[in-house]
């Protein structure tokens, strides 16, 4: 059973569907050497594995090929799974001319024909690559543009069939850069970025709201604090510092029991002059106080001595 491959193939290639019983299958295109002509076969990974000529495909007459292998019946039963094709060789012409030979119109037309049938295998090439994208095939209406993404026709996951255009990605994924709100539009992606140069600040779409919100006034919720137990403060140890150091509270407890100790700088000495002392022999001072005077009086001045 023979399946057209495309008009452009009609011409440069056959496939049939094996059946694990038939190896001689029919050439119904022209060639110019055996060695043009190709034959493959399906692999269950879905590959063609080309079929060496002499091992494993003979040629059985100048229309018929006959593979060594019988090709198995297709996994697939739409899919044929035995391809044979052409593949004219260019790597040197059938004729060649120099300066001085003579031109034969049959060398002319060896060459047009070599080039022809070359030709033929491209156009082929061609229709076999678009027959092979099959759904995936993306015609010009099949494309996203940034009008389709900003009307809202790019916004779901069951877009993969589409292509999209440089301006409909930016449209949908690119962040906006600028000092001024970005123009409205009928439909924002969701999550969309805008940096605003001139506030400085950063916000995204917000579908819900239709609003750009900023990424600073917004945040996830804090889980709430319970109350803690009143604290106890008691007062320790008040200590005495040296004159001109810093007061200093420590506290030695522990928890919530605060047990604070003290350590206050003593005064500094003072200094005095006494003008006139009078009293009974002998002179005393009684100062009970922590900083004790200096008591200076010159005895020329008293009046008299007690």
């Amino acid at each position: 059973m023979t399946t057209s491959y495309g008009d452009e193939c009609q011409s440069v290639s056959v496939k049939y569907f094996g059946n694990g019983q038939q190896q001689l299958f029919t050439i119904p295109f022209t060639y110019l050497s055996w060695e043009d002509v190709l034959g493959f076969i399906l692999n269950d990974e879905g590959q063609w594995v080309i079929q060496p000529t002499g091992s494993f495909m003979m040629q059985e007459n100048a229309t018929t090929v006959k593979f060594v292998r019988t090709p198995p019946v297709p996994q697939d039963p739409k899919v044929p799974n035995v391809w044979i094709t052409r593949r004219t060789d260019l790597e040197s012409m059938l004729a060649s001319f120099y300066p001085g030979s003579a031109i034969r119109a049959q060398d002319l037309n060896d060459d047009f024909d070599q080039l022809r049938l070359a030709i033929q295998e491209g156009r082929c090439s061609l229709e076999d690559f678009k027959n092979s994208l099959g759904d995936d095939y993306v015609g010009k209406d099949e494309i996203f543009y940034r009008e389709d993404q900003e009307a809202g026709k790019w916004d779901g996951n069951g877009d993969q069939d589409y292509l999209a255009s440089s301006g409909a990605i930016a449209a949908r994924e690119d962040t906006i850069v600028g000092d001024v709100r970005p123009r409205t539009i009928s439909y924002q992606q969701p999550g969309k970025g805008w940096m605003n140069t001139d506030d400085c600040w950063s916000s995204y779409w917000n579908p819900q709201a239709r609003a750009w919100v900023a990424y600073v006034n917004t945040g996830p919720r804090g889980t709430p604090g319970t109350n803690g137990a009143a604290a106890d403060v008691s007062v320790g140890e008040t200590y005495t510092g040296a004159p001109g150091t810093e007061a200093n509270v420590v506290n030695t407890g522990e928890g919530n029991v605060a047990i604070l100790n003290f350590t206050i700088p003593a005064g500094a000495s003072g200094e005095g002059i006494v003008d006139e002392v009078t009293g009974n022999l002998p002179i005393v001072v009684d100062n009970t106080f922590v900083n004790k005077p200096v008591v200076n009086f010159s005895i020329s001045q008293l009046p008299a001595l007690p």
